[in-house]
């Protein structure tokens, strides 16, 4: 269920924001979930 949801919000990303590479597209899904739950998150270098 987790990894189908996931797949999907890649795909979605992929589509509608132009994005290509796997690590944009998880920065800007990450981007938006702390922005949008407003959820304390640590991005790791």
């Amino acid at each position: 269920m987790h990894r189908k949801l996931l797949i999907d919000a890649f795909k979605k990303a992929e589509k509608e924001e132009r994005l290509v590479k796997k690590t944009h597209i998880s920065e800007f899904l990450s981007d938006f979930i702390i922005e949008d739950s407003e959820f304390p998150m640590v991005k790791r270098y």
